[in-house]
């Protein structure tokens, strides 16, 4: 890397010009739609004090994950948000303690990770999502989704899937589990797999649920008739009941929004990248897409103050997309076309043409004024006697 300076670290990428105007596209569009239903932007900064971090219940989710460096002024060791959502915790704890709940916020901004991994092969990368605060009633939950699944919609992608979750219903079988500490993690590398197979050498009443909780996986309306013939705990019980509402809720919302070709499924037994989750949880998947376009769910937003003593707390329910993971299968249909024009045009002709939905490139010397440095400056037209005139590839 030393003997070519333009090289990037792994992980690290340009967003040339079709990459970085979709990203655009993204969050206009996005914000835009989160915006009008109520919730307010807010852009926290990219590192803060090491510990305030730490200090998140969510942040602790994605410690290890962060790079870390000290600050020549203050001589504190700062942080680089790895992920933005103990951002948005600290602030609805701290900063708007007193606003009105439910408070609703919304944001875009990159986030840093020390590696890569097989399914997020990008160290920096845009979150844009929205968060609901104060509010326990599974409405909170069914806004956020159906917001989530517009906001795919406007972004032109198809074919939708929002794979539900309940990311505490394994954790709870498997603390109940009378085995040794190795065969348990053993069981849990089994149900990452969906080994039916592995589980049933096991021989255990509980490991017996999990695969008929495996078995359950599919449709939401099938799978979760499926779980409720299953004996689990009474608040993995509600879990379910709570979204059997929410399903009825969202199916219902996106009818009337005209939002189709969305398919909700359940995976029971998922927990991966839902860590700090509580509650219902759910990913977001497309045609054509490489891995999850965005995660969200129920969780408790904490956070210690002072000397650790204090701890301020409240529900929250949430979401975030991974711009990377949605531009690919972005349908950009309100892409303007480019004109080329000479440079003598007025400014009130070049006004007008922007006003007629064309992106206009200036020559700045007569002689560029030709159909080839169209063709180099990417326009689809030409300004010649007084009207566009399209270019021949």
């Amino acid at each position: 890397m030393a003997d070519n300076p333009a090289l990037l670290p792994p992980g690290f990428h340009d967003l040339l010009q079709n990459e970085a105007k979709t990203e655009m596209h993204i969050t206009r569009v996005m914000t835009q739609l989160f915006e009008n239903n109520g919730y307010t932007y807010v852009k926290p900064p990219l590192m803060e004090n090491e510990h305030s971090f730490s200090e998140v219940h969510v942040g602790k989710a994605v410690a290890k994950k962060m790079f870390r460096l000290m600050d020549p002024v203050s001589k504190e060791m700062l942080g680089v948000r790895a992920d933005i959502t103990s951002q948005i915790v600290r602030i609805a704890l701290t900063r708007l303690p007193e606003a009105k709940r439910p408070l609703r916020l919304c944001y875009a901004s990159d986030a840093l990770r020390i590696e890569a991994t097989d399914t997020r092969p990008v160290r920096q990368f845009t979150q844009i999502g929205c968060e609901i605060f104060g509010f326990e009633g599974t409405q909170a939950d069914t806004e956020i989704c159906v917001i989530a699944l517009q906001a795919l919609q406007k972004c032109g992608i198809e074919n939708v899937t929002i794979d539900f979750c309940l990311p505490t219903l394994v954790p709870s079988i498997l603390n109940k589990l009378d085995m040794p500490p190795s065969v348990i993690e053993n069981v849990k590398k089994a149900i990452i797999r969906r080994d039916i197979h592995a589980l049933q050498e096991y021989k255990h009443s509980d490991v017996d649920m999990i695969i008929d909780l495996i078995k359950a996986t599919g449709t939401i309306d099938d799978a979760i008739a499926t779980i409720e013939g299953i004996q689990i705990d009474d608040a993995e019980r509600a879990n379910v009941q709570n979204l059997k509402v929410m399903a009825s809720d969202i199916q219902r919302s996106l009818k009337a929004l005209g939002v189709d070709n969305v398919t909700l499924s359940l995976d029971p037994v998922e927990t991966r990248g839902f860590e700090y989750h509580a509650g219902i949880a759910f990913s977001f998947f497309a045609d054509g897409a490489q891995g999850v376009l965005g995660r969200g769910g129920r969780y408790n937003a904490e956070f210690r103050v002072a000397n650790g003593d204090v701890l301020l707390n409240e529900c929250a329910v949430g979401f975030t997309f991974y711009t990377d993971a949605i531009r690919p299968v972005v349908n950009q249909n309100d892409r303007k076309s480019r004109l080329y024009v000479s440079g003598d045009v007025s400014a009130d002709v070049l006004s007008k043409l922007q006003g007629e939905g064309y992106i206009t490139v200036r020559a700045l010397d007569d002689d560029d004024f030709t159909e080839d440095m169209a063709r180099q400056h990417w326009c689809d037209f030409i300004y010649k006697d007084g009207k566009p005139v399209a270019v021949t590839s």
